[in-house]
């Protein structure tokens, strides 16, 4: 009899929980339990969960990122895009990005290097510029020039040959006068005021200027250390007439043993003359010498 009572008995037996229906979804074990399930298990009428809101943010940011990327492709096709930072056609920019300042933009955008512009869009290089030989347009270029080669000299007399006082053999030949060199000499003997050389060219020439050493233009050192002053030791020639096809040009000369010339009314000729007007007297001392010398002589003109 107790074992049927306590069968019968429910009075101290938990109540019975009823199971889920069907209808609830399982939960997982990965989901969250506090969060209200209702959230975790809401389901739309046609079955399906509904799209998270991070996936739709998603899309979004795609979208931008594709029509980003489209735009620039499209600046960078068309070869006539500009941006903001571009200048405007026919409009200078600042110092540093290949400008040249000091000029004027003309038309087609360039600056000329004198400060204008030709409407035509190239530069105006000026028309002062000299020409490739560095003279103007219109200027000559022909000038006198040495003609002394091909001259012959004639003197009154030449001095007998010498030694130097480091023992050299000397001459005083005319054709010393016409060697280039100033350390050779003609020289004739005392005063030769008055005296006449003779030049005479292969071919005719057109003599423009004439000139001289007038003097022998050399020093000596012997061998115990003394100099010679040869300039000064012999007579120098000091006033000359050039005489060029009956014209007569006179020279004035000063002391020193530059070459000295004067201009000549250019004539054409084959012959020169020089007459010999004033010389000093001899030096004083060992070098000291009754010479009348002449070092070179020169000829400018034209063959």
């Amino acid at each position: 009899m107790t074992e049927d009572r306590e069968r019968a008995d429910t009075a101290e037996r938990p109540p019975v929980v009823a199971s889920r229906t069907s209808l609830d979804p399982p939960t997982s074990a990965d989901e969250d339990p506090d969060q209200p399930v209702d959230e975790r298990n809401q389901v739309d009428r046609s079955g399906h969960r509904p799209v998270p809101a991070w996936i739709a943010w998603v899309i979004v940011v795609a979208l931008l990122v594709a029509t980003g990327v489209l735009g620039a492709w499209l600046v960078v096709r068309d070869p006539g895009a500009t941006t903001a930072n571009d200048p405007a056609p026919g409009t200078s920019t600042e110092a540093g990005d290949g400008d040249q300042p000091g000029g004027e933009a003309d038309e087609g955008g360039q600056a000329d290097q004198g400060g204008q512009a030709d409407q035509g869009g190239q530069a105006d290089q000026g028309s002062d510029e000299p020409t490739s030989d560095g003279v103007e347009d219109g200027e000559s270029t022909e000038g006198p020039v040495d003609v002394t080669g091909s001259a012959t000299a004639q003197v009154p007399e030449e001095a007998p040959d010498s030694n130097d006082v480091t023992g050299e053999p000397v001459t005083f030949v005319a054709a010393n006068l016409l060697d280039g060199d100033p350390a050779t000499s003609w020289r004739m003997a005392g005063d030769a005021t008055g005296s006449v050389l003779t030049f005479t060219f292969a071919e005719p020439v057109t003599i423009a200027g004439a000139g001289m050493v007038n003097g022998w233009a050399k020093t000596s050192v012997d061998d115990s250390g003394q100099e010679f002053d040869w300039y000064h030791g012999n007579r120098r020639v000091l006033a000359a007439e050039w005489m060029v096809e009956g014209q007569t040009f006179p020279q004035t000369l000063a002391d020193t043993t530059e070459f000295q010339s004067i201009d000549i009314e250019p004539t054409q000729t084959t012959t020169v003359e020089l007459r010999l007007v004033g010389v000093s007297p001899p030096g004083d001392g060992a070098d000291g010498r009754d010479f009348t010398a002449l070092s070179a002589v020169g000829f400018g003109g034209s063959q």
